[in-house]
């Protein structure tokens, strides 16, 4: 499968490659797994579920915000002990809401400006320690897929970001194996917290195992208690070293062996009838004997479908098997090295948004206190003028007299000639 990749991506931007199609012997996407189980899932499972995947500042301030709009105010405005007016319980009451609303408002769009552009510099490798350049975040990607591709859909530009993080890795492992030419990779550069972990899972497993009688009602969190006194951090770190030697050795046998098989068939049908019919002896012989079985299916299955040639799709690692075992490392060496950049990543992600949203609260407190008697009068009308309870009030002006305390007597001759006129003037 040749793979094209372009050098003039504007914007340290990942170009997409038209047909680009994922990596024999994918791991499965349990990411993927889960979104579509949430599809058949209801409202609120699904909410749990996105904010499960989009973790940190963001989450901390809904949560927050939350409670702050909902439950505060029903202990302020409905505390028996307090001795204030119900309107001064309302005012505070009301308050809460208010103030959680501005908090989410200021608080979410500086964050979100904050995770866009953190997720820009570490996908574009503007960190040393979060480098995501093998493997740009999906949210960063989505972005650029949408303003390239305004026409797309949801699942349009889904497929995209996966194909553009695709070409991503293998675009950084192809350069990745040009540095380490003629360099040893070790298996200590191999080791991270994936492997160990699972290497504890194991000795703990085995352990029980041999000491069922130590376990004996014990609750689970005794038993992890123990198991970490009883297995000590060098035997998982050995476990976990013979754990990568011996994926690295299946690996490299299978692809040794898939590649002489190039060479003596035409056929992946031929190829697959031949190692199936194999005599194995032992246990590793029978795991590099399915890793082999499974590789030629994939590869049968893809080539079918873009109408190539058997055996075409196989790249070259190396014509001999310490060649494509050290080609092997170095994909191992850069999926590791990424993993730690992810990690890296989170805790930048959402450590450092901790100081960005209390950079805010100046900002959002000032807003807070302007809107909030604003907002107070327009939903609630009639406590308008307990709002301005406490404000001065306005000096009378004396009005100034306009009419003449005098009366002069043109005046009252001109009333005497009107009343005659009307009827005259009663004697009395």
């Amino acid at each position: 499968m040749k793979v094209y990749l372009s050098t003039n991506v504007a914007n340290n931007q990942i170009a997409a490659e038209t047909g680009s199609k994922p990596a024999f012997q994918a791991k499965p996407n349990v990411n993927k797994l889960n979104e579509e189980v949430a599809k058949h899932m209801k409202k609120l499972p699904n909410a749990l579920i996105y904010l499960g995947k989009n973790d940190g500042e963001i989450m901390n301030t809904l949560v927050t915000a939350g409670g702050t709009a909902v439950v505060a105010p029903i202990f302020i405005a409905g505390n028996p002990f307090s001795k204030e007016t119900p309107e001064t319980k309302w005012y505070s009451a009301m308050r809460q809401p208010i103030s959680a609303i501005i908090a989410v408002a200021a608080q979410i769009s500086v964050n979100k400006a904050y995770n866009n552009w953190i997720a820009k510099k570490a996908s574009t490798g503007g960190f040393d320690r979060a480098d995501l350049r093998a493997m740009p975040d999906k949210g960063y990607l989505k972005r650029i897929v949408k303003l390239e591709h305004p026409e797309f859909d949801k699942e349009q530009i889904k497929a995209e970001v996966e194909t553009r993080q695709i070409i991503a890795e293998k675009r950084m492992l192809a350069k990745l194996r040009n540095e380490m030419k003629g360099k040893d990779v070790t298996i200590d550069s191999l080791v991270d917290i994936d492997a160990l972990n699972d290497a504890r899972k194991q000795l703990g497993k085995e352990y029980r195992a041999t000491h069922e009688a130590e376990f004996v009602g014990m609750k689970e969190r005794k038993v992890e208690k123990l198991l970490k006194k009883k297995i000590q951090p060098e035997e998982i770190r050995n476990r976990a070293i013979k754990n990568i030697e011996n994926a690295l050795e299946v690996e490299s046998k299978a692809k040794f062996e898939i590649r002489e098989l190039a060479k003596k068939y035409t056929n992946i049908d031929e190829a697959i009838e031949f190692i199936s019919a194999k005599a194995i002896n032992n246990d590793k012989e029978k795991e590099i004997q399915k890793s082999i079985l499974d590789k030629l299916e994939t590869m049968k299955l893809y080539e079918e479908s873009e109408n190539l040639k058997p055996f075409s799709s196989v790249k070259n690692l190396g014509k001999t098997y310490d060649e494509i075992l050290h080609n092997v490392k170095v994909k191992k060496l850069l999926r590791v090295n990424t993993a730690n950049a992810q990690k890296v990543f989170k805790t930048y992600k959402n450590e450092l948004g901790i100081l960005v949203s209390l950079a805010t609260l100046p900002f959002s407190c000032g807003l807070l206190n302007w809107a909030y008697p604003r907002v107070m009068e327009k939903i609630m009308p009639s406590i308008t003028k307990w709002i301005h309870r406490n404000d001065p009030k306005p000096i009378l002006q004396p009005i100034e007299q306009t009419v003449s305390d005098k009366t002069e007597v043109d005046d009252i001759d001109d009333l005497e000639d009107l009343m005659e006129e009307l009827g005259g003037l009663d004697d009395d």
